[in-house]
């Protein structure tokens, strides 16, 4: 599906029983912002009980798991735990506008210098 689309994948990772899943899936996935910024993906959930082995063999730091992958399902960026719905609307609907996908490190840096960038060209009246 998100290959045929060429379109990121927003993929949300819950554990039963958990406070902040359930927050994220009754509320924040409700709120209009979160909305409008999750159209340009697929999305999916996935009950950590039924992931793949190698996910579940790694160390979980936080509930929910959210993550970025790719249109070849590669994981490219993503964060664990709970985040306000503000938050959530804003990383992605930045990282929908990245042109690359090096992951949120070096990605996160290079989307501040480009924003840096862009307010300055507001200041001079060049944007």
């Amino acid at each position: 599906m998100a290959k045929a689309a060429e379109a990121p994948v927003f993929l949300f990772i819950h554990f039963p029983g958990c406070p902040w899943c359930d927050e994220f899936r009754d509320v924040q996935c409700r709120d209009e912002a979160v909305i409008k910024a999750a159209e340009s993906y697929v999305l999916l959930t996935l009950d950590w009980r039924k992931a793949p082995k190698s996910l579940q063999e790694n160390p979980n730091e936080g509930w929910p798991i959210f993550d970025i992958l790719d249109a070849d399902g590669r994981k490219i960026d993503g964060w664990k735990g709970m985040e306000p719905a503000g938050t959530v609307a804003e990383f992605l609907a930045k990282r929908d506008r990245r042109p690359d996908w090096e992951g949120l490190g070096e990605g996160a840096r290079r989307l501040e210098e480009a924003e840096a960038a862009e307010e300055m060209s507001r200041r001079l009246g060049l944007y």
